[in-house]
C-alpha cells in the first residue's frame, strides 16, 4: 500500500510540474526555463526517492 501511495504522490508531482511550472519556466526565461523546470523537478523527485528510502529503512 505504501509503494502504491509513494508512485501515486510522484504522478501528482509530475502532472503538477507538466501543468503549472514548464509553462511558467518558459515564460519567464525561455530556452533556459527547461533546463530550471528539469532541475527542480529532478531535485523534487530525488527528494521523495530519499524519504522514501528513509521510511522504508526505519520501518
Amino acid at each position: 500500500a505504501l509503494v502504491t501511495l509513494v508512485i501515486g504522490s510522484m504522478v501528482v508531482i509530475t502532472m503538477i510540474y507538466v501543468k503549472y511550472s514548464v509553462p511558467l519556466y518558459l515564460s519567464l526565461f525561455g530556452r533556459f526555463g527547461v533546463r530550471i523546470s528539469l532541475a527542480t523537478y529532478v531535485a523534487s523527485m530525488a527528494a521523495k526517492v530519499i524519504t522514501v528510502a528513509l521510511v522504508f529503512l526505519l520501518f
